[in-house]
């Protein structure tokens, strides 16, 4: 997981509403957000592995969702608009079969935020984004007595102390949120099924990889 590069041309650094290519030129460091590339205080993975600040990251999916309902409003009304006209049999080319319009309006509530949820996506990934699937991410600090030099590095591995830093592969463990070398959740912590920082079962889907992101073009969708 060595460089763990990011890449922003964000207008306005820190803004979740920003929509500018992420480019390929910005470094982050690993326990930074990939949105803002600023150190987490309150970090936050997805399920693929994208670290991210909880509040810029919650406040990035509300901005989509009230765009998409905004969107979405404006579609059905035209549909509703264009079916008060006759208007021709719109045939699939596919099935062969009419396509009716009212298909894509929404019967209930409950379907329309559905459908917005489903349209907001991770700004790294291009993956479906949603606040459920959010894990809390817990860095231990560095022990002073271990790491004289504490003020040259902030974090370690949960489980070995090893000190964790940019070029070093590390994972999540879900169970728990705490960060370990990816090293140790292959050797120990898959071979046990435990969580070692409290006990509790593990699979294999448990332990998350911290995703480096760099060498790409991504946009903030």
């Amino acid at each position: 997981m060595s460089g763990h590069a990011s890449s922003s041309t964000a207008g306005r650094e820190g803004n979740a509403t920003s929509q500018n290519p992420i480019g390929k030129i910005s470094v982050k460091d690993f326990d930074c957000c990939c949105l803002t590339l600023k150190p987490c205080t309150n970090p936050v993975i997805t399920p693929s592995g994208f670290l991210y600040d909880k509040r810029p990251i919650l406040d990035y999916i509300d901005m989509k969702k009230k765009e998409f309902a905004k969107h979405f409003i404006e579609v059905e009304n035209r549909l509703k608009e264009s079916s008060k006209e006759p208007q021709p049999p719109l045939i699939d080319v596919i099935t062969g079969k009419e396509i009716f319009f009212d298909f894509w309006i929404p019967d209930t509530r409950k379907q329309r935020l559905e459908r917005i949820e489903d349209a907001v996506k991770c700004p790294v990934s291009g993956g479906n984004l949603r606040v459920r699937d959010l894990i809390d991410v817990h860095f231990t600090q560095v022990n002073d007595l271990l790491f004289p030099l504490a003020n040259k590095v902030r974090y370690m591995c949960a489980v070995t102390h090893e000190v964790l830093e940019n070029s070093v592969p590390m994972a999540v463990l879900r169970t728990s949120g705490n960060v370990v070398t990816l090293k140790c959740a292959k050797k120990l912590i898959k071979k046990d099924k435990i969580d070692p920082t409290n006990g509790k079962p593990l699979t294999k889907e448990d332990i998350i990889p911290l995703e480096e992101v760099a060498g790409f073009d991504s946009r903030i969708y």
